[in-house]
C-alpha cells in the first residue's frame, strides 16, 4: 500500500512506506514554508523576478532568462512586466545567490524576458 502527497506547486510524492508517511509530509510542508517564506522576503525587498542559478543564468554574457509561466515560489519566479532599473535575485531559497539590476530588456515575447544584469554586492548565503 502507498500513499500519495500533492505538492502545493504541483506534482507529487508517493510513499510506500506507511510509516514514513507523516515524516514526508512534514517535510514537505517544512520545504513550502521556507520557499513561501523567501518569496515574501523578496517581494518586500522589491525583488520584481528571481531565478535559482541553473542553465537559463548565463554569467559570462550576465543575461538571465525568466519564463512567465513559471512561478514556483523560493526558485522561479518571473514578471511578465519587467524593466530595466528593476532588481533581480539570482539565486534561490536554499542556495543563496546575489541580487542585481536589469540593465536592459534584450529579448521580450508572450513567453518569455531575457534581460542583460549586472550584479550588485549583495549576497544572501
Amino acid at each position: 500500500m502507498s500513499t500519495e502527497i500533492k505538492l502545493p506547486w504541483g506534482g507529487e510524492i508517493i510513499c510506500h512506506d506507511l510509516s514514513r508517511v507523516k515524516e514526508t509530509y512534514e517535510s514537505v510542508r517544512k520545504f513550502y514554508n521556507e520557499c513561501m517564506e523567501f518569496h515574501t522576503w523578496m517581494y518586500k525587498m522589491r525583488v520584481s523576478a528571481y531565478r535559482c542559478n541553473d542553465w537559463w543564468v548565463d554569467r559570462e554574457k550576465k543575461i538571465v532568462t525568466f519564463f512567465n509561466d513559471e512561478m514556483v515560489p523560493g526558485y522561479y519566479w518571473s514578471n511578465p512586466e519587467l524593466k530595466v532599473g528593476d532588481l533581480i535575485f539570482l539565486g534561490d531559497v536554499h542556495s543563496g545567490g546575489q541580487f542585481a539590476v536589469v540593465e536592459e530588456l534584450v529579448d521580450v515575447n508572450e513567453d518569455r524576458i531575457k534581460a542583460r544584469y549586472s550584479l550588485l554586492d549583495e549576497f544572501i548565503e
